[in-house]
Formats: C-alpha cells, structure tokens, sequence
C-alpha cells in the first residue's frame, strides 16, 4: 500500500526501493512484480519492466495477476494506453478470467472506446453477475445513448442532451482556452482530439 502511495505521489525511487524490499521476501508475487513493472514503465525504463514481465512468466506460464496489477497501476497515473495494453495482456493469458475482462473494459472506457469496452464487460457479467463495478460500467454504456455529442477543434464532449444547447458550447469555449493556455506552456499538442464527459448524474459520474 505505502509503495502505491509514493507511485501516486510520484515518487518513484521509494515506490521501487518499497517494492524490491518485498521482492527481497517473496520474489515470486505476481501482484508485487506487477507493481515493479509498472513502477518502471512510469519512469520509461522498458528493460526492467520486460525484466519484471519475464520473472512473472517464471512463476506461472499464464500471470494474468501480474498484469492486472501494472495495467490497474497504469490507469492511476493516467498512462491509459499502457494500461490497455497490460489489461489485453491479461485476457490473452486468460481469456474466460472475469477480473482481465472487467480490467480491458474499463481501459476500453477511459480511452473512449465504449462499443470494445462493452463486450468485454458483457462477457464479464455473464461470468460473475454479482460484480458491481461491471454492472455499473454496462450501465452507463447503455445510457451513453441518450448522451449527446458535440465537437470542437480540438475536444468530442459528451454530455446528457438537455444541456446541449446550454452547457455543451460554453464547456468546449473554456477547454479550447485551456487547450491552447496549455499547450504554449508545455509545447506539446496532443495527436486527435480529446474527450470531455459531463454528467448530470452524481451515479453515472461516480463510475
């Protein structure tokens, strides 16, 4: 958990001091090697994270544990992408395990691909219907269509259809401003356009 804690805070060298310390223990836990590669991928150092995914492999020939763990790890330090990819890991390595399914989908979901997303998490549901979380996602899937969405330059904003008209325009006239405020900033421009979600449902938002 304290390891978790400075990987949040950005602290990475306690993060990895925290986990080899457990390693040292018990070289042989998935989740902690999970941890360690993720951990090494928030620092960009792909060798040791292959590292890391080789020692898993030394433990079970299918250590979907180990990448559930980096891809959850990922997704907290918004590196979504990494964080599909390790989730995609996790269901080829076990395909009918309801937790991988459940961890793809809601990476699909934070990248906006919510037709993918939903099919894993079906397949999820039909495996453990008592999974909350999952049921909650499908969810809010379905009532992405009554959502409406708009366009900017830069910015898809998905918001319930009642505040189209209203909302919709003044929320992407602030983000094209903040979007431009930024990018001079940091001289960097995103590839594609990036997705706003509002919600007038404190249930849909908590999901």
């Amino acid at each position: 958990i304290l390891a978790s804690l400075k990987m949040l805070d950005g602290d990475f060298q306690a993060a990895t001091q925290l986990v080899e310390k457990a390693l040292s223990v018990n070289p042989r836990d998935l989740e902690l090697l999970g941890h360690a590669a993720a951990i090494a991928i928030l620092q960009d150092d792909t060798l040791s994270a292959g590292s890391y995914e080789r020692d898993a492999f030394r433990t079970s020939r299918t250590p979907v544990e180990f990448y559930i763990t980096a891809a959850e790890d990922l997704a907290l330090r918004f590196r979504y992408e990494k964080s599909l990819e390790y989730s995609l890991k996790a269901v080829r390595a076990s395909p009918s395990y309801p937790k991988a399914l459940a961890s793809a989908g809601s990476s699909l979901l934070r990248l906006g691909r919510s037709d993918e997303a939903k099919g894993h998490l079906e397949r999820a549901f039909r495996i453990d219907q008592f999974n909350l979380f999952v049921g909650n996602m499908l969810t809010l899937i379905d009532e992405y269509d009554s959502f409406a969405r708009i366009e900017s330059e830069n910015f898809e904003l998905i918001l319930p259809l009642s505040e189209k008209d209203v909302l919709g325009p003044m929320i992407l006239m602030e983000a094209e401003a903040a979007f431009a405020s930024f990018s001079r900033y940091y001289s960097y421009q995103p590839a594609g356009k990036m997705s706003i979600e509002a919600y007038d449902d404190a249930d849909d938002f908590a999901v």
